[in-house]
């Protein structure tokens, strides 16, 4: 009879244990699956910190947005014409005998120009704020600038602080179907320069 007995109760002490082995694998798949869960959690969380950061933008940055601008259009998709080079003498003489065929663009910033002034006769087409600017529409140039968009057979005649931009701007200029440009490349700061200078020995005489 205890033969009968141990033999009628392995089965049930046999069910406990598989029992016990399958509730313990059950709780690891569980806290495997619960810590899988704060893992994904956290991961989001940085996500949207990260996401939620200020784009830090430096100067450096915007410099070289706006150079690969200019290699994007001089990637050779239209050949033009060299520009022409104005010194100081050629420009003096455009401002006190304006000519309707030649316009002067000046390609600083407004708040530049608001500062520091700038050479009779010019208007303002800023390269940094505004790269694109000839290729709009005439109606859309004139509401964003306040006057007609330059004709195409005019020579625009660029110039900026010391000669870079105004570089820089007569090339796409180029690009947008203004075949005759001229650079100033001595620009405000050879205009001024020159300007005291000439005042300075008016009073010397």
């Amino acid at each position: 009879m205890a033969l009968i007995a141990r033999t009628l109760l392995r089965p049930a002490r046999f069910s406990r244990q598989l029992s016990t082995a399958a509730t313990g694998r059950q709780t690891t798949t569980t806290g495997m699956t619960t810590t899988m869960m704060m893992v994904m959690r956290s991961s989001a969380n940085v996500g949207m910190r990260m996401a939620q950061l200020p784009v830090l933008t430096t100067r450096r940055t915007i410099v070289a947005q706006k150079i690969e601008s200019v290699r994007f259009f001089q990637s050779g998709q239209v050949e033009v014409p060299p520009a022409n080079e104005y010194q100081y003498e050629d420009i003096k003489k455009l401002t006190q005998n304006p000519n309707p065929d030649k316009i002067l663009i000046d390609v600083r910033e407004p708040a530049e120009l608001a500062a520091e002034g700038y050479i009779p006769s010019a208007i303002n087409i800023p390269y940094n704020s505004s790269p694109t600017a000839l290729s709009l529409p005439e109606d859309e140039f004139e509401l964003k600038f306040g006057f007609s968009k330059p004709n195409k057979d005019k020579e625009l005649i660029f110039y900026c602080l010391g000669g870079v931009r105004c570089n820089y701007s007569q090339e796409l200029a180029g690009q947008f179907g203004y075949a005759r440009r001229a650079n100033y490349l001595g620009s405000w700061e050879d205009w001024v320069a020159r300007e005291k200078a000439a005042a300075a020995e008016k009073v010397n005489k």
